[in-house]
């Protein structure tokens, strides 16, 4: 069976979808609740967002605290958010990643099923 290399030893980065001057955006999947990295199951899919700028990265926070998902359906929550500066981790994480060396703030967000534009634009919103 073949071994998956993880995240911060529980995100699977499966495909890159966005890129910006300040933020990179790749789906995955938290193998936290899998209980073991070899692969054995799927986890649950997340978007794993990464930022440059940590003012753009304590906007996005604070902009999502204090909302209840289920009151709020327009509004995705974080699930897991990690800094830079004081989590040593997730920047030794990213420094084998070339993409990603940049990069120094991670927020972990549910994988929604629809875009919010694919909403914006069928939904009549």
């Amino acid at each position: 069976m073949e071994k998956l290399i993880l995240l911060l030893g529980r995100y699977h980065m499966e495909r890159f979808v966005h890129k910006s001057g300040t933020s990179y955006v790749i789906l995955g999947s938290d193998r936290s609740s899998v209980g073991d990295a070899e692969g054995g199951g799927n986890g649950f899919k997340v978007a794993l967002k990464f930022f440059k700028d940590k003012s753009q990265f304590q906007r996005e926070l604070i902009a999502r605290t204090g909302f209840e998902a289920s009151t709020h359906q327009l509004i995705i929550p974080i699930l897991a958010s990690y800094d830079g500066d004081t989590n040593e981790s997730l920047l030794t994480a990213l420094s084998g990643i070339e993409e990603l060396s940049e990069y120094r703030y991670l927020h972990v967000f549910p994988l929604m099923e629809r875009s919010l534009f694919d909403m914006l634009s069928h939904d009549n919103l």
